[in-house]
Formats: C-alpha cells, sequence, structure tokens
C-alpha cells in the first residue's frame, strides 16, 4: 500500500510530503516526511527522512535494505 499527501503553506513557500509504504505480507513500512522551503528566489532548501521499520526478516526492516536515515538538501538555480 502506498499513500502521499503534500501540503502548502505560507503563499505555497513552504511545501510539507508525508508518504509511505506498507507492505502487507510482512508488516514493514517506509515512511518519508520532508519539509522543503522556497523563501529566497530561486532556493529550496529541504529536511527529510527514509525511516524504515519492520522484522530483521521483512522486506523493509531488513539489514539488506539499509538503515533509516536524515537528509539536508539545498538548490539554487542560476
Amino acid at each position: 500500500v502506498v499513500a502521499a499527501s503534500d501540503m502548502k503553506f505560507g503563499s505555497d513557500r513552504v511545501l510539507l510530503r508525508v508518504a509511505s509504504i506498507y507492505q502487507l505480507q510482512d508488516q514493514s513500512y517506509v515512511l518519508y516526511p520532508q519539509l522543503s522551503s522556497t523563501h529566497w528566489q530561486n532556493t529550496t532548501l529541504s529536511l527529510g527522512a527514509f525511516i524504515m521499520g519492520g522484522d530483521d526478516d521483512s522486506k523493509f526492516g531488513s539489514p539488506a535494505a539499509g538503515q533509516s536515515r536524515m537528509f539536508f538538501s539545498a538548490k539554487h538555480a542560476f
């Protein structure tokens, strides 16, 4: 099951994105929250995470799927 939602605030300058994947067979999941800001012209700052969970023998909980991680990105267009 995949679900996602985008919500904009502050005259469309702030974007909150929340997405998730849920594996029905083994009950593992991935959560993907992200907060993006475009307060300056041609510049986007983003902060987010990939949060994986489940049992060690599940699709997203397995060590082979990797660890949960946070990220920060900055993009500027010239």
